[in-house]
């Protein structure tokens, strides 16, 4: 089974961004890997241009699972996104300093792509590690949003989720890192069924 988990680096705004922190982290789990799984773990750069490269990404790594991090930092607890949705923000500026063109991703595409995967389990294996997680319908209309809503257009038959994770110490990062082993233990366990 092939798994892949991708959080951000910096943007304005954000300097330092635990998310891709978690991805890296999730990515070298020796308990994962002991399970046989090979993992994919990347830090995406935060802008619209990147986009295609995370296609690239997903036809190249064809993963089984999709596991997703990305900052909310106004928030105070992880948040698991139940969709995407085909827009973005033209007044934000991303991390090259680029607005995106157009107030949708992809003028083809649906307004909404929905999470395929049972949320509620997965907010309690988050809450065992002392968070306390809630189920988001807005991913907003930045990044976070444009590559969940393009994860899920390009890999439908792949379990993908999105975690929105808030400002975290160290420790915050270690524990949110132990749940997205967890997570991904679920997420594979869920594709291997539906083979």
């Amino acid at each position: 089974m092939k798994l892949l988990v991708t959080g951000f680096g910096p943007f304005p705004g954000v300097r330092h961004n635990p998310s891709g922190q978690i991805a890296l982290a999730v990515g070298r789990s020796a308990r994962l890997k002991r399970q046989g799984v090979r993992i994919a773990a990347h830090e995406l750069i935060v802008t619209y241009a990147a986009l295609p490269d995370l296609v690239e990404l997903i036809d190249r790594e064809k993963p089984d699972a999709i596991l997703m991090f990305g900052i909310a930092a106004r928030t105070k607890q992880p948040r698991l996104e139940r969709r995407g949705e085909n827009r973005t923000r033209p007044l934000s500026v991303d991390a090259s300093g680029t607005r995106p063109k157009s107030r949708k991703l992809d003028e083809t595409a649906p307004l909404i792509r929905n999470v395929r995967v049972a949320l509620e389990p997965l907010r309690l294996v988050i809450q065992q590690q002392g968070f306390k997680p809630t189920l988001s319908n807005n991913a907003g209309a930045y990044l976070c949003n444009a590559v969940l809503f393009t994860a899920l257009g390009e890999k439908p038959d792949a379990p993908c989720i999105f975690v929105h994770v808030p400002k975290l110490s160290r420790d915050g990062i270690t524990r949110m890192a132990k749940a997205g082993e967890d997570l991904a233990a679920m997420l594979l366990a869920q594709a291997r069924r539906s083979r």
